[in-house]
């Protein structure tokens, strides 16, 4: 696959590949489970019965932690989230592997920072946010 120059030549082109398998080897194997993947408040329906998850095309087979990582990463990466990831993982009430979640927001940051680095060709307003990712990522997240 030939990738157009303005993508393959960015400094920071592989920061997410390499980021992603730092991240997949920092805890041991964890059981799978299906998670939605992309579990974040504007994906949270509510409803007359309760708060249901929509937009499910990230589902997939991965830790628990993967979730929950989407609750919190927006928080921990810009702190723009007025505290509500935190305090759904605090309600969240099971048990979870903090070592393993940090390895998850550290993967969840390499995933937008891949998605946004393949989106900035036809969106040249993605760079500042790629930049901010990339330099979270290179400070150890």
């Amino acid at each position: 696959m030939h990738l157009p120059p303005t993508t393959r030549e960015t400094p920071w082109s592989d920061y997410p590949r390499r980021s992603s398998a730092r991240s997949s080897t920092a805890t041991p194997a964890a059981p799978s489970r299906v998670v939605h993947g992309d579990s974040h408040p504007g994906n949270v329906l509510w409803t007359a019965e309760g708060p249901l998850w929509g937009d499910w095309e990230d589902a997939h087979l991965a830790p628990l932690e993967w979730d929950l990582a989407c609750l919190v990463a927006p928080g921990r990466l810009r702190g723009d989230d007025f505290g509500w990831g935190e305090a759904a993982l605090a309600a969240h009430g099971g048990a979870y592997d903090p070592q393993r979640l940090d390895a998850c927001v550290h993967a969840r940051a390499a995933q937008g920072a891949a998605y946004m680095a393949h989106l900035l060709p036809a969106d040249a307003d993605l760079r500042s946010a790629l930049a901010f990712r990339v330099e979270w990522l290179r400070a150890g997240g």
